[in-house]
């Protein structure tokens, strides 16, 4: 297959970009103009400003889109909730757009989405026919994000609105956060440690975005994570215990909040039991379906 891939130097990009390349796909990088340079192939487009050359994306069987400002590099003021809105929403309505306009558009178009889409939600168990709640930053900007796509699906290009969660994998996202804290002896519960965790093992996120490639019932919302979601004080009593490290320290709610706003309530207090139940009724079988498997593979301890 010839595949595309925006976001590509991030943790699940270049978990993607290694996985296909492995496998002897033509795997090309969408990169901003003025990136630095990559490895392989590359076509350059700036997908936020519309500037993007319709002829560079013609004749990819697949595209998988996962650019977007990172939304936990800095405190969200008025000013970076807008960047991190624009980089997603605009970014994918403009190349959802152009490649409704390509003479031989993709087959599959696979756009990042999060399960921030569902908002604090504890007291239920959630699947993708659930709706998002209004008026939460995140699960607003996931609700456009997604609906930033329209212009593929319209056209008729079998379009999957990825909702990921909490990502584990070695090298990136929360594990590389958490370690060295834990190192340290730092570690410890947040909040209440009551509140659930849905999350997905770095390889399984990957070996199901290659399930749905091959198959074409899947459409719409998939909820990217793992069947069984944890308490916060789960998972950072099996991290410690990996690491073999104590746990003594609390993070009470309201320290939280008073350092990291906003985004403190979203990202590490918020609660949702989240059921990947697309990928498991249309047979897909997790690889690391425990949270101990999954932290083993990711602190090589397995």
């Amino acid at each position: 297959m010839k595949i595309l891939i925006t976001g590509s130097s991030g943790f699940v990009g270049s978990q993607l970009y290694s996985f296909f390349s492995h496998y002897s796909h033509d795997v090309v990088r969408l990169i901003r103009p003025g990136s630095r340079t990559h490895s392989g192939t590359c076509i350059q487009a700036d997908l936020e400003n519309n500037k993007i050359n319709l002829a560079d994306l013609e004749g990819f069987d697949v595209i998988i889109h996962l650019a977007g400002e990172n939304i936990t590099d800095k405190k969200w003021t008025e000013k970076q909730k807008k960047k991190i809105f624009d980089s997603r929403v605009l970014s994918t309505k403009n190349l959802a757009e152009a490649i409704a306009k390509l003479e031989n558009p993709p087959k599959l178009f696979i756009s990042a989405s999060a399960i921030g889409y569902y908002g604090d939600r504890p007291d239920e168990y959630i699947n993708e026919s659930s709706v998002s709640i209004k008026g939460d930053f995140l699960a607003d900007t996931c609700k456009e994000w997604e609906l930033a796509t329209q212009a593929a699906s319209s056209r008729g290009i079998r379009t999957i609105n990825a909702r990921f969660g909490l990502v584990i994998g070695d090298g990136g996202g929360i594990v590389s956060n958490l370690k060295p804290v834990f190192n340290f002896g730092l570690g410890g519960v947040i909040g209440s440690g009551k509140q659930l965790m849905s999350w997905i093992a770095i390889d399984d996120l990957v070996y199901a975005i290659n399930y749905i490639i091959h198959n074409e019932s899947i459409s719409g919302p998939v909820n990217f994570t793992a069947p069984k979601s944890v308490t916060n004080q789960e998972f950072t009593t099996c991290f410690a215990k990996l690491l073999s490290r104590p746990m003594f320290m609390h993070i009470p709610s309201f320290a939280l909040k008073m350092v990291m706003g906003e985004m403190a309530d979203s990202l590490l207090l918020a609660s949702c039991r989240v059921k990947p139940n697309k990928l498991i009724e249309n047979g897909y079988e997790f690889a690391y379906p425990e949270i101990q498997d999954a932290l083993k593979l990711a602190l090589n301890k397995a």
